[in-house]
């Protein structure tokens, strides 16, 4: 998952800072007739630049900042009221991905599960 920034950061300057916002992808929880509960997981990726850092102190303060904020400003969210037939749960935190540098940039994610139950469209 977190490759998938990497790579769209090679031959591409990255903007700094930025946060990145990362389909995880969905698993099958339950189902039951006309419904469908999956677990989907969302990655929240912070991304500040690491050159002329030899330490790379710099940049692990600028990108602690920046998770604080986000892991504040996340934890417990729960999207806005969504169409009939679809619920979400509040994000809750998850086991994040290792943080990775490429290219002079510092990758810090976090990793976010919530629940998604779909109810199908009642013919009658």
């Amino acid at each position: 998952m977190l490759s998938q920034i990497e790579v769209a950061a090679e031959g591409a300057r990255q903007v700094t800072p930025a946060v990145h916002v990362v389909y995880g992808g969905a698993a099958l929880v339950d189902q039951a007739a006309g419904a469908a509960k999956l677990e989907q997981t969302w990655l929240t990726v912070v991304a500040v630049r690491a050159t002329n850092d030899p330490t790379g102190e710099t940049a692990r303060r600028a990108a602690g900042v920046l998770m604080t904020t986000l892991l504040q400003s996340l934890l417990g969210w729960r999207p806005p009221a969504q169409p009939d037939g679809l619920q979400l749960s509040p994000l809750a935190p998850a086991d994040p991905l290792a943080p990775s540098v490429v290219d002079g940039v510092l990758y810090l994610p976090a990793a976010w599960v919530t629940t998604c139950v779909v109810r199908g469209i009642d013919d009658d």
